[in-house]
């Protein structure tokens, strides 16, 4: 199992590399956000825990836990919603990256963060980013392809889109384009 998990690490390493995101593996070169894992461990010992990667884009925060195993992608408690049990947090990536996240929101500054959680490998695999508050909330994502939507030149356009659920300047673009061709037609 181990062996599949490092396959798994560094084909999320290459996707995060071909979308041109600089992070940092097993902690963050950022004080605050490293300082904020220092009693972040997921057995729950007050010790320190590390996600797998941690970028930091513009004023985002991005965490990102992965699994090899698909069937260790997400719990979610009987209610529907994820399960913050000890257990679960360790062994699914959703759930671990989202208790990243949360740590980080709780014990930083940095309020605007999304949690990615990757199982699989490269032919079969599942991306799930979670938006994640700094009290318990958090809103799920649809799922993503790539890392592609968290570039510089992306990450705003997405947040906007998915996250405040607002139409973003090319779409409202687009909307005032149709709306003025029809006013000409009629």
């Amino acid at each position: 199992m181990a062996k599949k998990e490092v396959k798994t690490d560094l084909w999320v390493a290459r996707q995060l590399d071909d979308s041109k995101i600089k992070y940092d593996a097993q902690g963050s070169d950022v004080k605050e956000i490293n300082d904020a894992l220092q009693s972040a461990s997921k057995r729950g010992t007050g010790n320190a825990g590390y996600p797998e990667y941690v970028a930091v884009v513009k004023d985002f925060v991005i965490v990102i836990e992965d699994k090899a195993d698909l069937t260790k992608h997400q719990k979610l408690s009987n209610t529907g919603i994820l399960s913050i049990d000890q257990k679960d947090i360790a062994d699914y990536a959703v759930n671990g990256a989202y208790f990243y996240a949360k740590h980080i929101a709780q014990n930083s500054s940095f309020h605007k963060i999304f949690a990615i959680g990757v199982s699989g490998d490269e032919k079969h695999h599942k991306i799930t980013p979670l938006y994640v508050d700094d009290r318990d909330g958090y809103k799920q994502l649809p799922d993503i392809e790539s890392f592609t939507s968290f570039t510089a030149v992306n990450i705003d356009e997405y947040y906007t889109r998915y996250v405040l659920a607002e139409k973003t300047d090319v779409e409202k673009t687009t909307e005032e384009i149709l709306k003025d061709a029809a006013e000409l037609h009629e």
